[in-house]
């Protein structure tokens, strides 16, 4: 099984939003830790992903692939 992951960012303040995550055709966010450097991802009309603190775009980066091995 193979996982795909890219980092979401704020193109503003350059704050972490999170992870997104594809696995077996479904994609999920992965929230952020808590941290001064870390914001909500929301939606916005219109727009699309923006940053919960000051309404920046979200930018999603390279998804990298990620592979699972059994033990």
């Amino acid at each position: 099984m193979h996982r795909e992951r890219a980092e979401v960012a704020c193109l503003i303040c350059g704050r972490n939003l999170g992870q997104i995550e594809q696995s077996n055709n479904k994609i999920r966010l992965i929230a952020p830790p808590d941290s001064a450097n870390s914001a909500e991802l929301i939606r916005k009309r219109g727009v699309g992903m923006a940053c919960g603190r000051c309404g920046g775009r979200a930018l999603v980066g390279p998804l990298e692939r990620i592979a699972e091995y059994a033990a």
